[in-house]
C-alpha cells in the first residue's frame, strides 16, 4: 500500500514535476492536470492490485493527495527524483506486473516509467541540466 500508493505517486510527482519546471511537489499537486493525474493512478492502477481487506483504500488516497499538496511540507522534486533506478521497481513495477497478468491496461504507469527514463537522460525540458544522482546512474523518488 505504502510502495504502490505513497512512494509510488511522489516518484510520479518528483519526475513529472521536475521536469514540468517545479521545485516542489505542492507545486505539483497544484497543477489540476497533475492532481488529476495522481488521484487517477492511485484509483485506477495501484489500488486495484491491492487486497486489502478491512482497509480503506479512498481514505489512505484522499490523506495522500492532502499530503502532497500541503506547501508547508517542503519535498523537493529533484530529491525526492534520486535513486530511482533502485526504487522504481518496488514503487511502479509491481503495480505494472499485476496489470499485466490480470489483463489490465496500465497506461499511466508507463507514462511514470517515461518520465523516469526522460529525466534519466540528464537534460530538463528546457535544455538545461539535471543532476542525476543514484548507484546505477538513475533518478530515485
Amino acid at each position: 500500500m505504502k510502495l504502490r500508493m505513497l512512494n509510488g505517486s511522489h516518484s510520479t510527482l518528483a519526475y513529472l514535476g521536475y521536469l514540468a519546471g517545479h521545485q516542489y511537489v505542492a507545486e505539483v499537486m497544484h497543477s489540476a492536470d497533475f492532481a488529476r493525474l495522481v488521484h487517477g493512478l492511485i484509483t485506477e492502477e495501484a489500488m486495484p492490485t491491492l487486497d486489502m481487506p478491512g482497509v480503506d483504500l479512498g481514505a489512505y488516497r484522499d490523506q495522500l493527495l492532502a499530503r502532497f499538496a500541503n506547501p508547508a511540507l517542503k519535498h523537493r522534486t529533484w530529491q525526492i527524483a534520486m535513486d530511482g533506478s533502485q526504487k522504481l521497481p518496488q514503487r511502479l513495477l509491481g503495480t505494472i506486473r499485476d496489470r499485466l497478468r490480470c489483463r489490465r491496461q496500465h497506461r499511466s504507469s508507463r507514462a511514470r516509467v517515461a518520465a523516469w527514463m526522460r529525466y534519466v537522460t540528464g537534460i530538463d525540458e528546457k535544455g538545461g541540466p539535471i543532476e542525476v544522482k543514484g548507484p546505477s546512474g538513475g533518478a530515485s523518488s
